[in-house]
């Protein structure tokens, strides 16, 4: 169901004019959904059920939000927003009670029925339903007054254990239908409204309509709810938002979060859930296992080395044969090129240099790592031999002579450009285009 508190002010504006209307029509006639939520979070936060020395406290985020969504629900404007039971409206003591009664009992039986599974989400969503009644009870009534002139010193500790009783004729707003008068009894405020009249998209004329059913039909000598469009159409007894603290705003939000703990220890301290531990930790959540530590995931750790080596062997050259290519001694043959291998996957024995040749000679071997490149047995050393370049049809490959070895000799150069992280790269691009 849509209800005013899973809708922002950007949200609002984009709805139809009528639509538009309900929700800022609405936002006047309660406890506003985020201070229900809030008192059912403040609450939640105070609790703590001890089994066996063990003390259990809501252990999820999760758990604690299943009640406030549920107590901001009862607000849904389709469904329980025009339920008179669900706030405690129109002196409906014994009615209400009952309801908060009935509520307690669901949420014992969905923990305690299936011994095996209890259903600790519904015993949840069930709280927070008693949570938002309960809330507006202090909302709604003259227990804040009563608590002021002294009659009472704390919250009600009936609501959820035994049914009140409805004032009858008792007379609380004598004088004043706004004001309450001294009188040792609960009553709570008349509201009045059809459904209808929330689709009128005048302001205006919803106030005026306001003004004729929750303004003037009240019986005499009670006191009325009072409602705000825009601006205070009637006062009335309403303790809903912060600006009505002279009403006892803030002490209603005291004792309606007092309330609320007190309804979740009803549950805790039934007979049959107090020392479940099943039972209990399907409410509140499982305790963590004291001898196990916390999960660690583990993480990887890209490297830029390949493990294996290259995927394509580096061939090393042979005195008798040419550079790759390049035949001697008229054989069409390829050269025989065999990997060599050295710690950890790297190759060794590969020339930093390309190896010097005569045109009539094979080439000498190629120096390995720990020596250095000299001219080639027969020349004067004073020119170098010349160097074959590649064939036809070939690119010539980078020069590895200048950068520094990794361990067993392998140029670092030479070992990022054989990886695969380009072809990773290049994977993950064409991925994040076509949404692989």
């Amino acid at each position: 169901m849509l209800s005013f508190v899973h809708l922002n002010d950007k949200q609002v504006l984009h709805l139809p004019l009528p639509c538009c209307c309900v929700f800022v029509y609405m936002e006047a006639l309660a406890f506003k959904p985020d201070i229900h939520e809030d008192v059912s979070k403040e609450a939640c936060g105070k609790i703590s059920h001890t089994i066996d020395g063990k003390v259990h406290v809501f252990q999820f985020d999760e758990h604690v939000l299943q009640i406030r969504k549920a107590n901001s629900d009862s607000d849904a404007f389709f469904s329980d927003f025009w339920n008179e039971e669900v706030h405690f409206d129109n002196e409906k003591l014994a009615l209400c009670s009952r309801r908060l009664i009935n509520l307690r009992i669901r949420a014992v039986k969905a923990l305690t029925d299936d011994v095996a599974k209890p259903n600790g989400k519904l015993a949840r969503k069930l709280t927070g339903q008693a949570h938002h009644a309960l809330q507006d009870f202090y909302a709604h009534s003259n227990w804040a007054e009563l608590v002021g002139f002294g009659f009472r010193m704390d919250f009600n500790g009936d609501p959820g254990r035994v049914p009140l009783t409805d004032p009858g004729g008792e007379k609380f707003c004598p004088n004043d239908p706004d004001k309450v008068a001294k009188v040792d009894g609960i009553t709570t405020g008349y509201f009045s409204l059809p459904k209808h009249s929330f689709f009128i998209p005048i302001p205006i004329v919803f106030a005026h309509l306001a003004h004729l059913e929750t303004c003037q039909k009240y019986p005499p000598g009670k006191c009325r709810h009072g409602i705000d469009i825009l601006s205070r159409v009637c006062d009335g007894i309403n303790k809903d938002t912060p600006d009505r603290d002279r009403a006892g705003h803030a002490t209603a939000k005291k004792l309606a979060t007092e309330g609320s703990v007190d309804f979740i220890k009803q549950i805790l301290n039934d007979p049959k859930v107090k020392n479940n531990v099943k039972a209990v930790e399907a409410y509140l959540g499982p305790l963590p296992d004291p001898t196990k530590g916390p999960t660690l995931v583990p993480t990887e750790v890209p490297t830029l080395a390949p493990t294996e080596g290259p995927t394509t062997p580096v061939p090393t050259v042979s005195p008798t044969s040419g550079p790759t290519g390049i035949p001697t001694s008229g054989t069409t043959d390829s050269p025989t090129c065999t990997p060599t291998s050295g710690p950890s996957g790297a190759l060794t024995n590969y020339p930093t240099e390309a190896p010097t040749i005569t045109p009539t000679e094979a080439p000498t071997p190629g120096p390995t790592p720990e020596q250095t490149p000299g001219p080639t047995p027969g020349s004067s050393g004073a020119s170098p031999s010349p160097t074959p370049g590649p064939t036809p049809g070939q690119t010539p490959g980078p020069t590895h002579s200048s950068a520094p070895a990794a361990p067993g000799g392998f140029p670092l150069d030479r070992l990022l450009e054989e990886s695969s992280l380009p072809a990773i790269y290049s994977f993950d691009f064409v991925g994040l285009l076509f949404g692989r």
